[in-house]
């Protein structure tokens, strides 16, 4: 697995693609929750997509709840990580279901 933040560098990982098997597309800058989605991970993912095909997963991480998860899995991502989405709900269960239905609108 490799991280990119929203400001690294594409080419700062390409030597490194072969090796990995994921690739973990930040969508706010590594550190702490509750940042912002930064949309300009929509574009590294569909990117990357493109570049990478199916070979390698592709994991999203940072602002991902019920408004940015469809167009997160729309642009390539497997793997979606959704912290403050769920865990600053007071029902989880409903909160995950709520997220399951906005990644299927686009499956």
């Amino acid at each position: 697995m490799i991280a990119i933040n929203p400001t690294t560098p594409f080419e700062s990982i390409d030597g490194c693609l072969g090796l990995v098997d994921l690739v973990l597309v930040m969508s706010v800058q590594a550190g702490f929750g509750g940042q912002a989605f930064q949309p300009v991970a929509l574009e590294r993912l569909a990117s990357l997509r493109r570049r990478l095909g199916s070979e390698i997963l592709l994991e999203v991480d940072g602002g991902v709840h019920e408004a940015t998860a469809g167009p997160c899995v729309q642009a390539g991502a497997d793997l979606l990580v959704a912290g403050s989405a769920i865990f600053r709900q007071t029902d989880y269960g409903t909160a995950h279901e709520q997220l399951q239905r906005a990644m299927a609108v686009v499956s």
